[in-house]
């Protein structure tokens, strides 16, 4: 049916098309053909090395090769480049894991003190009476009815054991916010973001303390002298409340007056078509205003950097 279909197409006997292919390099010219014509490209070493890199950043958030193999792909999708071999790829994908552990290790090194250390060695450590380790009492809890559970019950205080679960659960969560805060760990698309957004406000100088703006400051939307359009893809992440309102201070209190100059600017030109000299004008006012999306924009620019690739 496809052959049938493709010959009807090209106005050629069906019969016509089994000859296509004998010649080797035929199916590799017009393979080539096709994507100059769609636009795409075969990876060059510099796309490779890219390719790398992404695998790397998404690797120091997901372990499954399954998953660092589709997002991979997805990735060249994106820029147009055809997919090299399975076994190059699937190469890649190891090299990004084993580079991602390494890193990991670079990262938390420092994390493990003296003490520490000998506490989470002491976990591994099994108890010939009950036959177990208390890292796998930690884990199990009171589920087990088994006489080595029992035993072990009666000889470990289960208030105790609690709150050294609870207290051990609680060092991690704050071990894992303070390195995120000092952007050592962007295991999330919210801890990269939160980064690259203090990041940003430190480079304006505006991490300081800001007066909060009036109830007729502009929040969300459009902000009067904005030029800059919305992205064709969203990017969703949860900041923290402090920092966001921080951001939405300081562009209100750099903004303020020439905000007030524009909105003077536009009730005194209601007309929709604007000479060049008024809008002129207009531009050199909106230049003056610094909008929250900028520094959204500014920040993800910082944490996801793209080379433009050439078509």
């Amino acid at each position: 049916m496809a052959v049938a279909r493709l010959a009807e197409q090209f106005g050629v006997d069906p019969a016509g098309l089994r000859s296509y292919g004998r010649r080797a390099k035929t199916r590799t010219e017009h393979l080539r053909l096709v994507a100059k014509y769609l636009g795409w490209r075969l990876p060059t070493t510099l796309e490779l090395k890219e390719l790398d890199e992404f695998l790397l950043a998404r690797a120091m958030e997901h372990d499954s090769p399954t998953l660092l193999f589709r997002l991979g792909c997805e990735y060249l999708i994106s820029a147009r480049v055809i997919r090299p071999g399975l076994g190059t790829v699937v190469e890649r994908v190891a090299h990004a894991r084993a580079e991602a552990q390494r890193e990991t290790f670079d990262r938390l090194a420092h994390e493990f003190t003296e003490a520490r250390c000998a506490a989470l060695d002491g976990l591994l450590i099994t108890d010939p009476e009950i036959r177990m380790t208390r890292l796998r009492w930690l884990a199990t809890g009171p589920v087990e009815a088994s006489p080595a559970a029992v035993k072990a019950r009666g000889r470990i205080d289960p208030l105790a054991a609690a709150d050294e679960r609870a207290a051990l659960a609680a060092q991690v969560l704050a071990d894992v916010a303070q390195m995120r805060e000092r952007g050592e760990l962007a295991d999330t698309v919210d801890a990269l973001l939160t980064h690259a957004v203090r990041v940003e406000m430190t480079f304006r100088s505006w991490d300081v303390d800001w007066p909060s703006p009036p109830l007729g400051a502009p929040r969300a939307g459009r902000w009067p002298g904005s030029r800059d359009g919305g992205w064709p893809e969203k990017i969703v992440a949860r900041l923290p409340v402090d920092l966001v309102a921080q951001v939405h201070a300081a562009c209100w209190n750099t903004s303020k007056d020439a905000i007030e100059v524009l909105r003077r600017w536009r009730d005194a030109h209601p007309a929709v078509v604007l000479s060049r000299e008024d809008l002129t004008g207009y531009e050199e006012l909106a230049a003056q205003v610094s909008t929250p999306g900028q520094v959204w924009r500014a920040a993800i620019a910082r944490a996801l950097p793209v080379a433009d690739h050439p078509a």
